[in-house]
């Protein structure tokens, strides 16, 4: 059976009410040789920034070279790096959501409004729904929504979300949607042209071109590269540790 493991920027990111879990640093799932050797591994990557070339990008990059499962998955950041992306893949969504949040409602006069999405869990009844289809089209663990009235209402934006940065109340949302997650089987996501037109999936594959395959080559070498040398590192300093003489002695210098 496969071993979920949280990978996190900084261990104090996880916090003691956090569920019983097996949370690595990043540095350490980079560079230390016992993960590079695991197998089976689910890896929910928790970094501060999925930015392009951040720790975090380097991780899921790295989980995927190892066959690991990890979510978000590089494409998945990549997609949440550029509306111009992401946009072809809400346009569907955008109907549910003008059918949910357009309903007139008593003292209801929003014209914007934000929803977290943990896990495909939301707080909000009514956009439960799509909280799932959400996260099931895009697989990043912590997601913010926000969504605006353009005449009809629409997904304006999707971004994720950092662990260190919520709130208790947030943080508590976390905990029931990862303990809701955890109990259910690992699911692949869907291919993202599932239900699209031809045009749309012309269309994507087009703002996407020239951020492709080698592209992510480079990233997942300089990945491996940074972290053989830190393992590197780590040895030379070890080797030197245990070299060094004891109490201040110093060797003998001969002509």
């Amino acid at each position: 059976m496969a071993d979920h493991v949280v990978v996190v920027e900084n261990r104090t990111d996880w916090k003691p009410g956090f569920p019983d879990m097996q949370v690595i640093a990043a540095k350490d799932y980079l560079a230390k040789p016992e993960y590079s050797r695991a197998r089976n591994l689910r890896v929910l990557n928790l970094c501060r920034s999925y930015r392009y070339l951040s720790v975090g990008y380097y991780c899921s990059l790295l989980a995927e070279a190892r066959g690991h499962r990890v979510i978000p998955s590089v494409r998945t950041i990549n997609d949440l790096s550029r509306r111009s992306i992401y946009s072809l893949d809400i346009e569907d969504l955008d109907e549910r959501v003008q059918k949910t949040l357009g309903v007139p409602s008593p003292g209801f006069t929003a014209t914007a409004m934000e929803l977290d999405v943990f896990f495909g869990q939301c707080a909000v009844k009514g956009l439960q729904d799509l909280a799932r289809q959400l996260f099931e089209t895009f697989r990043s663990p912590l997601l913010k929504v926000e969504f605006r009235l353009q005449g009809k209402w629409r997904i304006a934006g999707l971004r994720a979300l950092a662990l260190n940065t919520l709130a208790t109340d947030q943080q508590e949302a976390f905990v029931a949607a990862l303990n809701t997650y955890l109990s259910k089987r690992w699911r692949q996501s869907r291919p993202k042209e599932s239900g699209q037109s031809f045009s749309t999936i012309r269309r994507r594959n087009a703002v996407q071109s020239g951020r492709g395959d080698a592209a992510v080559q480079r990233a997942g070498a300089a990945a491996l590269r940074a972290g053989r040398a830190r393992v590197r590192r780590e040895r030379r300093a070890d080797r030197q540790t245990r070299l060094r003489p004891p109490g201040g002695i110093r060797r003998p210098v001969h002509p």
